[in-house]
């Protein structure tokens, strides 16, 4: 349904939360030799994956008492570590607070003293902060990422169990721990498959921070959630992309609008780009004309659209159907509601700019510890973004300002 104020998708589901936290076990039953994981130097087929998972939550379980409700805080760049580390993590029923690794060791510990984590996974450095905050320490390149455990069955799981704790800029004040359930996380993956057109033989390019929901959900959970592929990229270097591409063979791939700046402002490729079907924009609005100047150069359509970490990741999108609408960042994915209100509460008509809030499963639990500061951005289940925008008579979100641009666009 669509109203002049509201733009609202009709159904409103999500997957099982046991297939979610299942998926590697599902997908190393279902096609153990199909691949999974890949980086620069190695690969995971299914069977790896689900083995890698499987002995690594029985070391964090073993060594270090990991267990329900637990916080895992994990501090690395792009690695298959942070995939691995994730999805054992809820496999125990614990929680993963996945941080940003530019962070400062004082930025770092903030995190991991507001969000409770008992552990830390990492590299060298990890290792020192985690002696500093007095938390066990477990290395991303222990032999139980390597597999060597049969891949775990049975898990109990709940809906509204804590799956992510992803914090927000600190642009506007202290960062706060968005709390992210199952229930969450799951509605967002279906929202994501039922909007883009994900299949099977779906491959992602992993290159926006895996310490983000857009990164971790869009670019890591949804394709292989719908049995496709994705390959870790640690970095983005322009002048060595779309050799990768090639090698690669992605159908999408999603990143920042520097990062298309950047590949649009080098020479032209020489690499066979015929594998993507579509690229993700993300973190931050782009123009018009960057998008047109790409899209000529490298003849691959670019989709905008909006989110917030307190809505797991995305809440509107352009489809890759024919019904973009450049300028705008879509329409309201599947199970999403969005509207725009004024100030006083009450609903604007099309065309009128209010601020832009967001109605639907993908809606944080809270700001984790801050009930004060999750009451004033969720009331009456509506999530309180502070970005301004307008819909059109059919529903597509255009935003005018967003408080945190870094935040705000998926």
């Amino acid at each position: 349904m669509q109203t002049s104020n509201t733009a609202e998708a009709a159904v409103t589901t999500a997957f099982p939360v046991a297939d979610l936290v299942g998926l590697p076990a599902d997908r190393a039953r279902s096609n153990p030799d199909g691949p999974c994981l890949s980086w620069p130097g190695g690969s995971y087929n299914n069977a790896e994956f689900a083995s890698a998972v499987a002995a690594t939550a029985h070391a964090m379980r073993s060594r270090f008492r990991i267990g329900y409700g637990s916080v895992v805080g994990v501090l690395l760049c792009n690695t298959r570590g942070v995939i691995v580390t994730m999805f054992a993590t809820w496999s125990l029923g614990a929680v993963l607070n996945p941080i940003d690794p530019a962070l400062s060791d004082e930025e770092v510990g903030f995190q991991l003293d507001d969000s409770g984590a008992v552990m830390l996974v990492g590299d060298t450095r990890a290792e020192v902060v985690a002696d500093v905050h007095s938390l066990s320490f477990l290395s991303v390149d222990d032999d139980c990422y390597r597999g060597g455990a049969e891949p775990l069955r049975d898990l109990t799981v709940r809906d509204g169990d804590g799956s992510l704790i992803v914090y927000t800029s600190a642009a506007t004040g202290p960062p706060k721990g968005c709390l992210l359930s199952h229930s969450n996380v799951s509605a967002m993956v279906w929202s994501l498959l039922s909007g883009i057109d994900f299949d099977e033989g779906t491959r992602s390019i992993l290159v926006l921070p895996l310490f983000d929901g857009h990164g971790i959900l869009a670019g890591a959970v949804s394709p292989l959630m719908f049995g496709g592929s994705v390959h870790v990229l640690p970095e983005f270097d322009p002048t060595t992309f779309w050799d990768i591409v090639e090698e690669e063979r992605p159908t999408y791939f999603s990143a920042a609008p520097t990062i298309f700046s950047a590949l649009e402002s080098g020479s032209d490729p020489t690499a066979d780009t015929s594998s993507l079907r579509f690229v993700i924009c993300g973190d931050a609005p782009m123009s018009i004309d960057a998008i047109t100047r790409f899209e000529a150069k490298f003849d691959v359509p670019i989709l905008e659209g909006y989110g917030r970490s307190e809505c797991s990741a995305a809440a509107t999108f352009n489809r890759n159907d024919g019904t973009r609408r450049l300028g705008t960042v879509g329409t309201a994915l599947p199970g999403i509601t969005v509207a725009i209100r004024n100030p006083n509460g009450q609903h604007l008509p099309a065309g009128e700019t209010g601020e832009v809030l967001i109605s639907g499963q993908t809606v944080m639990r809270g700001f984790l510890g801050r009930p004060e500061a999750t009451a004033e951005t969720i009331k009456d289940g509506w999530l309180h973004t502070g970005d301004l925008g307008f819909l059109d008579e059919d529903g597509y979100l255009t935003l005018v300002e967003c408080i945190n641009s870094a935040k705000a666009v998926a």
